[in-house]
């Protein structure tokens, strides 16, 4: 059932069914309802994991609080009756489960469904009210010919979805029935085609344009009506020319103004009433990319990237803080971001999900102890329903 967990010391169940395990490697709980299963561990970077991993004995009292005794590093606690992320996991004995477990895209849509892209050519739909997982993959007839990077949607209900390689996908639906178009890419930068072929982002805009970031070939912007692709890219003569059309990240702010993350330290702001570009450089030359954007009431842009959270001063137009370890972030290669409904930023990491309270300037990370699965969350896969709903995808599984 489990590898590599050492010996097993000490099995309990508590009173919802789950079966908690200490070993000589971590704390497992497994819920044979699903088979979904969580290791516990000790991290040196989080004060709230356990004390140690070699677990010698377990006590559940009435409380609901489980008592873990271990080997050199003293007795810890665990409230099972506290508020916990729930996680969409692969079960390999389900045939309506998605396929792998590596959630590289999510998309909540305004019919609380759920639309998931993994890496492995299939994209899943999880209709939440009926709790009903439908998959499309090559079987279904969805021919994607790589693996699946980002899945967005507009107002019209048209599911986007782009692959690492090759072809922008766009799924109509209607019911539980799914129709697929294909946009196919040959590099001739043609006005009926897309320029490129590695998809970062895909951002629908209120304009009903699609907009497009490429690792290769700089933006698109495609007007679905007519088919039509404009293209934006540095001149393919530079000799910098793949650097600085690496795209990783898009935005549309209340304006319509579009913000676009590059690899080339810093990014640009489409004005909407000018449409002209403008370009913001860091003023630390060590941040490369720019993974995502969050514009808070505030006045203040978030700037999640490969170095730190940058702040941007909507107003003055500049960089106002910059937030790494030092600061209280569990790591510094920022995955996504998004707000609650209180103004906390919820900040997907590549080592865990951290809360920062935007007023008291304070950054708490969540772990398996809170019911994560892991710690590698992906680029770009997150995503906010109407209802205020948070979903992040992570190399484990779907977190909400």
């Amino acid at each position: 059932l489990i590898e590599n967990t050492g010996q097993a010391n000490n099995l309990i169940n508590d009173k919802e069914g789950n079966v908690w395990i200490g070993t000589g490697k971590g704390l497992i709980n497994y819920n044979p309802a699903n088979g979904n299963i969580f290791k516990f561990i000790s991290l040196d970077t989080d004060s709230k994991s356990l004390s140690s991993d070699n677990i010698s004995s377990l006590f559940l009292d009435k409380s609901n609080i489980l008592w873990i005794s271990t080997i050199k590093g003293g007795l810890n606690k665990l409230d099972l009756n506290a508020k916990r992320f729930k996680v969409l996991m692969v079960n390999k004995n389900k045939s309506d489960s998605p396929s792998g477990n590596f959630v590289s895209g999510i998309y909540a849509d305004s019919k609380d469904n759920v639309w998931i892209v993994t890496a492995n050519k299939t994209l899943t739909r999880w209709i939440r009210n009926e709790d009903r997982l439908i998959s499309y993959n090559q079987q279904s007839g969805f021919k994607a010919n790589s693996d699946l990077a980002f899945v967005t949607g507009d107002s019209l209900g048209n599911i986007w979805i782009g692959p690492w390689l090759w072809t922008l996908h766009k799924a109509t639906v209607d019911g539980d029935k799914v129709t697929f178009k294909y946009y196919n890419s040959d590099n001739s930068c043609d006005s009926d085609k897309p320029c490129g072929w590695s998809y970062r982002w895909i951002l629908p805009s209120r304009t009903g344009k699609i907009w497009i970031a490429y690792a290769d070939a700089g933006l698109d912007m495609l007007d679905p009506e007519n088919g039509k692709f404009t293209h934006y890219y540095k001149n393919k003569d530079d000799i910098n020319y793949y650097f600085r059309n690496y795209f990783w990240s898009l935005y549309e702010d209340k304006a319509g103004n579009i913000w676009a993350g590059h690899s080339d330290n810093g990014f640009y702001i489409l004005r909407q009433q000018t449409q002209k570009f403008e370009s913001y450089q860091f003023p630390d030359q060590a941040t490369g990319e720019v993974y995502c954007f969050h514009l808070s009431d505030n006045g203040l842009a978030y700037l999640g990237t490969n170095n730190g959270i940058w702040t941007f001063d909507l107003t003055t137009k500049k960089f106002i803080n910059h937030y790494t370890r030092k600061d209280g972030l569990v790591n510094e290669d920022i995955r996504g971001i998004l707000e609650d409904n209180k103004q906390n930023l919820w900040i997907s990491t590549d080592r865990g999900l951290v809360k920062f309270d935007q007023k008291n300037q304070k950054f708490r990370t969540f772990t398996e102890e809170d019911g994560i699965p892991g710690t590698e969350f992906s680029i770009g896969s997150f995503s906010k329903n109407k209802k205020g709903e948070m979903f992040f995808g992570t190399d484990k599984g779907l977190v909400y």
